[in-house]
């Protein structure tokens, strides 16, 4: 085989081992989203029980296959309604 079309077969394999790896991720928790992608109840209360035990925005969002930009908001609007509870985190310089 010329060393081309080794090359060509290289990225073929690479670029169907991306797609098997993209059909193979799993889907989102269902009891934390509705068929509209819109949280439950219960997914509310598991976001609000991670923020209250002082997880990253980033992890959050990777646990719960969310967007980080919506993990954020959620947890701003979170930190208004309980101002007293992150106030560890903002002792602590983080």
């Amino acid at each position: 085989m010329h060393p081309r079309d080794e090359k060509i077969m290289q990225h073929l394999n690479a670029a169907l081992a991306l797609l098997k790896s993209k059909e193979e991720t799993p889907s989102r928790n269902s009891e934390w989203f509705r068929d509209t992608g819109r949280l439950t109840d219960k997914g509310i209360e598991h976001l609000q029980s991670l923020f209250a035990r002082g997880r990253t925005s980033y992890s959050i969002a990777k646990e719960m296959r969310m967007s980080y930009r919506a993990v954020s908001l959620r947890h701003d609007a979170w930190r208004k309604k309980n101002p007293n509870a992150a106030s560890w985190m903002r002792q602590d310089g983080l």
